[in-house]
Formats: C-alpha cells, structure tokens, sequence
C-alpha cells in the first residue's frame, strides 16, 4: 500500500536526480567549452602532418619517375622535368611551385650528354607554403622546403 508519505519521498528524490542532472549538463558543457579549442588544435595539427606525409610520398613517387625519364638513352632534362612537373600536378600539388635539379655525376648538365653507367641524380624540393592545408606557418617553420631525391644509372 503507497502511502502519501512515500510519494512525497518519491517526488523529492525525483526533483533532486532531475536538479542534479541539470548540474551535470552544465559542467559538461563548461568542459566542452574549455577543451575545444585544445581539441581543435589537435585536429589541425594531424590534418597539417597528413598532408605534409602525403606531399612527401607524391614528390618522392615523382623524383623516381623523372630519374627513370632521364636514365633512359634518348632523353632529355625538360622530358624528366615535364613528367615530374606533370605527376605532381595530376596530384593536385602546384607543379609549378616544385624545384627539379637534375646532377649527372654529382654536376649539373643535359642527361642527353650522359654516357652510359653515368649515375642519374634527380632532386624535387617543394616550399611547405605552396602545399600546407592550412595556409599557416603554425606547425612548421617559416620558410620550410620539403625534398625528396632519387639516384639512377643511366642506360
């Protein structure tokens, strides 16, 4: 048998979860306050080394192929420049922004007067500016330059 005294009991203890459940809305959404910007931060910061990883692997990808290009006998340097410039273009990077520098024994020529077993040197180096996500310096140094190079002998 439900007495008026246990219902008073009941409706008291409900008011008091219900005021204690505001209470606990209330610091979480402080905390939340609090914390998002941290969260933020942390969130650019893996998106920003993401891009700078896949850079990395697309400018290595085309320093293979444009040292390939130019090993081959009957090519020329704009032949591995073009295919370099034009791999990273397809990947959405600035073709244009990338630096290419080609070495035939250690000395800058044409890979059209490299003889064969002549070692092939082919260098990318891209300024983290033209390829950073977030247009900022925030989580590298100002003026960074990521490279990457690959060493062949010519055919």
């Amino acid at each position: 048998m439900i007495t008026s005294r246990d219902s008073r009991r009941r409706a008291f203890h409900a008011a008091r979860v219900v005021r204690k459940r505001a209470r606990r809305r209330g610091v979480a959404s402080v905390e939340l306050a609090l914390l998002s910007p941290f969260l933020l931060v942390i969130v650019i910061a893996v998106c920003e080394l993401g891009q700078t990883l896949k850079v990395e692997a697309i400018i290595s990808q085309a320093a293979r192929k444009a040292c390939a290009v130019a090993a081959y006998p009957a090519s020329s340097n704009s032949d591995a420049v073009a295919d370099a410039r034009a791999l990273i273009n397809a990947s959405g990077l600035p073709g244009s922004a990338a630096t290419v520098r080609i070495l035939v024994n250690g000395q800058e020529r044409n890979v059209a007067t490299a003889n064969r077993g002549d070692t092939i040197s082919v260098s990318i180096s891209i300024p983290h500016a033209a390829i950073s996500s977030t247009r900022t310096n925030v989580f590298v140094i100002e003026g960074s330059i990521q490279s990457e190079s690959a060493v062949m002998i010519k055919q």
